[in-house]
């Protein structure tokens, strides 16, 4: 599905879609198998962890056997978590959709559910954009309004600036 197909059936009668991109990330294909051999590296690294608690607890009784069973199990839990987290965000990030109209802008999370976050020009403040010769850049659009959120103790000024990306762009700049 395209973004622009993704993005018509959330605009108003009269509004009008001046332009919808997505990220995309070259390196995504790379990370899923890097974060599955760092997974790999993990459970044999716990596997020969695991063969020398369980030696040593041979001679312990029952339940400091369970015990460290449920540790080794906790050891390769977290360690798949922190392996795939970073790619998992990255992949659902090239399921989101950025889209410019006459009069606001969307920001459509393909999940589940479907989350669709709108701005309305009067809540859009300062515009840099920088796009390559190549077609990609990136554009931020920073929050004025005091009906957009912010972080707790802070300004709607201050707050952090919604992104919408470039044509084919995959490095977006953080403030």
């Amino acid at each position: 599905m395209t973004p622009e197909d993704a993005i018509r059936r959330y605009l108003e009668a009269d509004e009008k879609l001046v332009w919808t991109g997505r990220r995309t990330d070259r390196f995504l294909p790379a990370m899923f198998v890097g974060s599955t051999a760092l997974t790999l590296i993990a459970l044999i690294a716990a596997n020969k962890f695991a063969e020398g608690v369980f030696r040593f607890s041979s001679t312990l009784s029952g339940k400091g056997l369970v015990a460290d069973a449920l540790a080794l199990i906790g050891c390769i839990a977290a360690a798949g978590f922190f392996a795939v987290r970073r790619p998992w965000q990255l992949y659902r990030q090239t399921k989101t959709f950025y889209a410019i109209t006459s009069k606001r802008l969307l920001i459509l999370e393909r999940s589940w559910p479907t989350e669709i976050r709108s701005y309305y020009a009067e809540d859009i403040g300062d515009i840099v954009y920088n796009v390559a010769a190549n077609g990609i850049g990136y554009v931020v659009f920073k929050r004025v309004s005091a009906s957009c959120p912010t972080k707790p103790g802070t300004s709607p000024g201050a707050s952090p600036p919604a992104r919408f990306l470039g044509p084919n762009c995959w490095a977006a700049r953080s403030s």
